[in-house]
This record gives C-alpha cells, structure tokens and sequence, in this order.
C-alpha cells in the first residue's frame, strides 16, 4: 500500500541519515586522533633538540623541561630519556647512576613477567629518566631492546633518524596492561668525521583508549 510504501521509504532515508551520521563521527574521531598524533611527534622533536643542542642534560633539567608539555597534552602516559650504553659502558653506566640508594640496573623481564638482570648483549637502551617522576621505580633500567616491538620501533627509528610508534605493547608503567604504543625518536651527538653518533633515545608512552577518549572529547556532538 502506498502508506507501507512511504513509511518503508521513510525508515530507508533515517537508516541512510544515522550512517551518514556515523562515517562522520568516525572521520571526526580519526582527524583529531591524528592531530594528537602530530602534537606529540612534533612535541618529542622539541625534546630530541633540546638533547642534541645541549652538551649534558641533567635529570632535574629533563623535569623541568618536559613537565609544562605534558600538562598540554594529557594523553601522555609518560616521556622518557633513554641512552644507548654498549656492553663495555654497561658496569660504569650501572656504578654511575643511583636511584632509591642502589645503582641502577639494566634488567629485562623473564617468561613471567618479573625483572631480571639483562642478559648479556652488544647495546642496551635502558631508560634513566621518566616524567612523571613517580613512575621512576617501575621504569628506570629497563633495557626497551630487550622486547621484540620496543627493538623494532628503535631499530627503525635509527635507521630512519625520525620517530618511529612501535606496534601495540604492555607498558610497564601501566598496570591495567591496556594496549599502548611508544614512539621513539633518535638524538645524536655532534657530527665527528661525518658521522652522527647515536646518543640515545627521547621516547613517549601512549595507552590506545585515552587517544580515543581524548578524540571523542574534542569532536563535536553528532546526535548518534
């Protein structure tokens, strides 16, 4: 009949509307995911430099300098300072540095999940400085090329010289062990005979659901 027909037509132009609506809402959330994405990167690159133009960064400069961004960004779960240490930097790298009245070392996690001293291997990148700091006794001398992903992201980064996300990790700062991404980017020395020295690496801890959380926020209202 010709009230059935205009009522089915009816339902077809809504059902068309609210998937109009939808893709919408998707393209909005992915644009300002993206965005974020960008700040951050751009943000990491302003660390890197502050790295490579300064001849030592201390810990307390490190603070000072990065705790005004992430209060900008608040998807930030974490930034951090992570030097390259050869195998024979490895015993003065652990005897230099101290934290909670014990040197540091560089450890790895076993099968289970626990902390393990490091095996023995040619380069470790173990982080030394954490913002926020309270994340510190979790974090500090865990070698990142200890874990398959983690090693990709930095093995990538160098061979790009630009920062690289890593695929989806466990953070260790995070004990919910949501899905998380690290985007690593690469600081050299001073050029010496051409070459560019690999110093280490500034790197930020990111959890997938406050990307999206974040997005949804800063989209506008669509009425789904």
């Amino acid at each position: 009949s010709s009230i059935e027909s205009r009522t089915a037509k009816r339902a077809g132009e809504q059902r068309a509307a609210s998937e109009r609506s939808f893709h919408r809402a998707g393209q909005q959330h992915l644009l300002a995911i993206r965005e974020q994405v960008q700040r951050i990167v751009e943000t990491l690159e302003t660390v890197g430099d502050f790295f490579e133009s300064s001849t030592e960064v201390a810990e307390q400069e490190f603070d000072g300098f990065v705790q005004g961004v992430l209060g900008r960004l608040p998807t930030i779960r974490a930034m951090q300072w992570i030097p390259a240490v050869s195998h024979a930097q490895r015993a003065a790298f652990e005897s230099a540095h101290r934290f909670d009245g014990r040197n540091v070392e560089i450890w790895e996690r076993d099968a289970g999940g626990g902390k393990m001293r490091a095996g023995g291997r040619g380069e470790y990148f173990p982080v030394l400085f954490t913002v926020p700091r309270s994340d510190l006794a979790t974090v500090i001398g865990f070698d990142i090329g200890s874990e398959q992903r983690r090693r990709e992201a930095i093995h990538l980064a160098m061979r790009s010289g630009s920062a690289v996300a890593s695929r989806p990790i466990a953070l260790v700062l995070d004990r919910q062990r949501l899905p998380g991404v690290l985007i690593v980017r690469p600081v050299y020395r001073e050029a010496l005979r051409g070459e560019r020295p690999l110093q280490g690496f500034v790197a930020t801890a990111l959890i997938g659901r406050d990307l999206m959380e974040q997005a949804m926020a800063r989209s506008p209202a669509t009425g789904i």
